[in-house]
């Protein structure tokens, strides 16, 4: 059901003052309000300034290293600047010499220049329309940014994968000393304990995790693999349309 492992973290949540709540049943800080900031060129010209860094590479060879084994076919949800797309579809080239829907990485984003970044491409692919058509989903830093993630997670397919990253606090009461607090662009703050809490609640199945990113200069990061509970099938090889 959408909204309902949300539903529960506010339900059960307690005011830790005017702009923080805590779910003690998830482990997990969260904005009470649930306003963004604008997603907009400025944002996108921030992070593609971050484009070609050795840290942003080194990224990007990690979390293909964590879809590949299980996906061919990929939707990034939440695109930043459009690298990991642009580096799974080097991949794909060396692999296959051309380009191929079939094992291709779409994407998804609410940023109008990351949307028109795709569209240019034939990229782009809106799950709010109906389910897509690929073996699994990848949401790098997105999770916490969006105000309902259960009403994200839920149009994933049984079966389907997850690759995540995002960052994970120590203790609630350390949010605010956190790089990561960044009031009304990170609106839940998880605990690993708590994170793993919500997804199996959200049904899905934890296949692996790590703190690879860490290790390539990032800090409180962690990476997870995940499949919607549901019969293994297998590789699907269908294509996004």
């Amino acid at each position: 059901m959408r909204h309902e492992a949300d539903n529960m973290i506010r339900v059960c949540g307690e005011a830790i003052d005017d702009e923080l709540a805590y779910c003690e049943r998830f482990d997990v800080v969260y904005q009470i309000s649930n306003q963004c900031i604008n997603y907009d060129v400025a944002y996108w010209d921030k992070h593609a300034a971050k484009k070609g860094g050795e840290i942003g590479k080194t990224l990007n060879r990690l979390r293909i290293s964590m879809a590949a084994p299980y996906c061919e076919s990929l939707l990034d949800f939440g695109i930043g600047f459009g690298e990991f797309i642009e580096e799974w579809g080097q991949r794909v080239i060396r692999m296959n010499g051309q380009t191929d829907r079939l094992h291709a990485a779409f994407g998804y984003d609410i940023n109008p220049v990351a949307v028109a970044w795709l569209q240019k491409r034939n990229l782009f692919v809106d799950p709010f329309l109906g389910p897509v058509k690929v073996e699994g989903w990848t949401m790098w830093d997105v999770l916490e940014h969006v105000p309902n993630p259960s009403d994200v997670l839920s149009l994933l397919q049984e079966n389907q994968f997850l690759f995540l990253s995002l960052p994970i606090i120590e203790k609630p009461s350390k949010v605010r000393a956190s790089k990561h607090y960044k009031p009304g662009e990170h609106l839940y703050y998880f605990t690993r304990s708590g994170f793993l809490r919500f997804m199996d609640f959200s049904g899905f199945d934890l296949l692996e995790e790590n703190d690879l990113e860490n290790r390539a200069g990032r800090e409180d990061i962690r990476s997870f693999s995940f499949r919607k509970r549901g019969g293994y099938l297998g590789r699907r090889g269908r294509t996004a349309h």
